[in-house]
């Protein structure tokens, strides 16, 4: 048998070559006993990295504490990234609780959690956090664009509507980047008013076309190109559809031609 000697606390120790590899084993053992703890998020159940912005949600705030409910760690991640991901986490059992942020730090959301998880020796454990739309605070960070439209300049009544064959208005917003901005509202034409709430300040563009009760368009489109929104605001825009916007229906002007 092969001995290596070691000096300890003074004195020289004899040690074989096995009983070292063993040795080294154990520490590589004990070392190994971690694992990572990844946490994902969404919000509405989605993982539209746009509803960050929607939202006004700059950062997402995501606080580990150990099973003694000491924190572990504390990070804040963009709201973009929809991950975080801990390395080398000793194992036991961990509460996860998370925050939307906006771009001031202020709290847009109620705190999600806490979760509880369990980390174990390399292994990944990996836990989601949804953030539903009746956590996230919306009134103090966006605002709204109302929308009131005529037909040839004159009220959207029934009748008008009816002259005119428009059943509803389609209402869409698009943002500085050209992309749709959430999803197309519609209205009823007699309503004469329709909203956008819950819209992240900025300028915007804005479209609207009158439809069937099909669904299939009955004028061209009124654009809108600069519409600009404002925290805790109402924005109105005003949209005149005129005669001439109904190239295939007959209105008042075309009568007994």
């Amino acid at each position: 048998m092969q001995l290596r000697s070691v000096r300890q606390l003074g004195f020289r120790v004899l040690y074989s070559r096995g009983s070292l590899w063993a040795a080294a084993l154990m520490i590589s053992a004990c070392s190994s006993s971690t694992g990572t703890l990844t946490v994902t998020w969404t919000l509405a159940s989605s993982s539209d990295t746009t509803l960050c912005t929607k939202y006004g949600v700059t950062n997402v705030a995501v606080l580990v504490k150990d099973s003694s409910g000491n924190p572990y760690t504390n990070t804040t991640p963009a709201c973009s990234a929809l991950v975080t991901t801990d390395s080398n986490v000793p194992t036991g059992t961990y509460s996860i609780a998370a925050q939307l942020l906006d771009a001031n730090g202020i709290n847009v959301s109620n705190s999600i959690g806490p979760i509880y998880v369990s980390v174990t020796s390399g292994n990944t454990t990996v836990q989601n956090v949804d953030f539903p739309t009746t956590s996230i605070n919306t009134s103090s960070t966006t605002g709204s664009v109302t929308i009131f439209w005529t037909i040839a300049s004159e009220s959207a009544d029934t009748q008008q509507c009816s002259t005119y064959g428009a059943a509803n208005i389609s209402v869409a917003l698009f943002g500085s980047n050209g992309q749709q901005y959430g999803d197309k509202i519609s209205a009823p034409c007699a309503a004469e008013t329709t909203s956008i709430p819950n819209v992240q300040p900025g300028t915007y563009s804005l479209s609207a076309q009158m439809v069937d009760t099909a669904g299939q368009p009955v004028s061209s489109t009124f654009s809108a190109p600069n519409v600009t929104i404002k925290a805790q605001a109402a924005t109105p825009q005003f949209v005149n559809f005129p005669a001439t916007a109904f190239s295939n229906i007959k209105g008042p002007t075309d009568a007994g031609n």
